[in-house]
């Protein structure tokens, strides 16, 4: 609808991506899903360390999941380690209605073991679930059903979503107008 994309509507194509905005020095990342995590994440890092960088941005919003012991071993524990971006204002994670599973478990690591900001919408789906997804084909109608197999428990309360620290929703207008007010709102927020 708009004629430039931003930058979460960019590269669909891509798993894992970033791209850097030299006018307020934020590395913004893309992570969409987890395949070839430890390459990219490394890059990152290199990148990071050879430039300016004030604020990062995992973005989580179109991430449906995967390996949450990669995000861990890859990201977060990296991060923790960087006391320059592992702190309010400099370290943010955007979150969604379409962050599932893994990505839902990893930015629950953020917020627990960064000091990352967690902006966007509501998760859309129950931290404490069943997930480990298995299929069996029906005898008689040959119908394959998808059933989780394994309960996990990533909270002590039992809240029906991971909820931001920063609750911006989306809506068309902003859609059609080719706008992200999350973004926007954080490069608009003090840089560390």
């Amino acid at each position: 609808a708009a004629k430039a994309q931003p930058l979460y509507r960019q590269k669909p194509g891509e798993r894992v991506w970033f791209t850097y905005l030299p006018d307020s020095q934020t590395v913004y990342v893309s992570f969409r899903g987890y395949n070839s995590l430890g390459e990219n994440a490394r890059k990152l890092f290199q990148f990071i360390d050879s430039n300016p960088t004030k604020r990062l941005v995992i973005d989580l919003r179109q991430n449906g999941g995967g390996d949450f012991f990669e995000g861990r071993r890859h990201l977060i524990h990296p991060l923790k380690n960087r006391s320059a971006l592992n702190q309010k204002g400099a370290l943010f994670v955007i979150i969604g209605r379409q962050t599932f599973s893994a990505a839902m478990v990893n930015a629950i690591d953020f917020r627990k073991e960064t000091n990352a900001i967690l902006v966007g919408e509501p998760i859309g789906e129950r931290p404490n679930s069943y997930s480990e997804n298995d299929e069996m084909t029906l005898p008689n109608s040959r119908l394959v059903v998808s059933y989780s197999t394994r309960y996990y428990k990533f909270l002590e309360e039992d809240a029906p979503a991971v909820q931001p620290d920063k609750r911006i929703d989306p809506n068309w207008a902003d859609f059609q107008a080719g706008r992200d007010p999350v973004m926007e709102w954080i490069l608009s927020s003090s840089p560390k």
